[in-house]
């Protein structure tokens, strides 16, 4: 599955729903660069989103945003944060950019 058709769903939902705000409380899309279809790939592919499901569901705890790793021979290469679409990670202009800490939601519908 290739990511346009998962946002041509994701904004077909949100139209429907009117809108972002109307979408939120029930779907989020969360788009991984660089992971083939659900796991592998060159990109950041150490995840946890079962767990942010989980409390979702079970205790109110919307997710806003998924800490994603690359590790190589077992050492985290780097990490990011990952927000539901349409927010982007953008690096904040210091600290180490290898590490989540170093970047903030952007997005980029809002100019």
């Amino acid at each position: 599955i290739i990511a346009t058709s998962s946002i041509g769903y994701y904004e077909g939902v949100e139209k429907l729903m009117g809108g972002r705000a109307q979408t939120r409380d029930f779907f989020r899309l969360f788009l991984i660069p660089g992971v083939h279809h659900c796991a592998g790939g060159p990109g950041l592919t150490e995840f946890d989103a079962l767990t942010l499901l989980e409390n979702w569901v079970e205790k109110g705890q919307a997710p806003d945003v998924m800490i994603a790793s690359r590790i190589v021979n077992g050492v985290s290469e780097r990490t990011r944060p990952i927000y539901p679409y349409p927010l982007l990670a953008r690096y904040v202009g210091h600290g180490d950019s290898r590490q989540a800490s170093s970047f903030v939601p952007f997005d980029p519908t809002r100019r």
